[in-house]
């Protein structure tokens, strides 16, 4: 991910030079904990696939992943909490969505892919 500035309107980036610290890692745990609650309600209760919510989501993980990696301490497998839920209903949304069926397709595609990188897939679906 590049350090530039991000023009999204639900991510807030950490500074870099704050990066280490364990409140500047609370604060993004907390940002991507309500992304996640925030994009799945609007998938699974509205139907709808926000892109900007869940490219948001996205760049907040990668913003995790790098607080914990400049503070050298593994990520927690709970901060991956309801990813297979957003998979099923990306999925739902892919084969049944009457205007976002390709969006949800390739977004499905993409979250997969982050799941098979963090290993939070059984080896059947490797």
């Amino acid at each position: 991910m590049t350090k530039e500035p991000s023009n999204n309107r639900f991510f807030h980036a950490p500074r870099e030079s704050d990066i280490a610290e364990d409140d500047t890692r609370g604060r993004v745990r907390a940002e991507l904990f309500d992304l996640r609650t925030r994009f799945l309600d609007r998938l699974a209760c509205a139907e709808v696939f926000d892109p900007e919510l869940f490219e948001a989501l996205l760049l907040s993980l990668d913003a995790l992943r790098r607080c914990y990696s400049a503070a050298d301490i593994p990520m927690p497998r709970s901060d991956f909490s309801q990813f297979d839920i957003i998979a099923n209903h990306l999925e739902l949304q892919a084969t049944h969505s009457r205007g976002q069926r390709a969006e949800c397709a390739a977004a499905h595609s993409r979250w997969l892919a982050l799941m098979r990188q963090n290993h939070l897939l059984p080896e059947t679906q490797l």
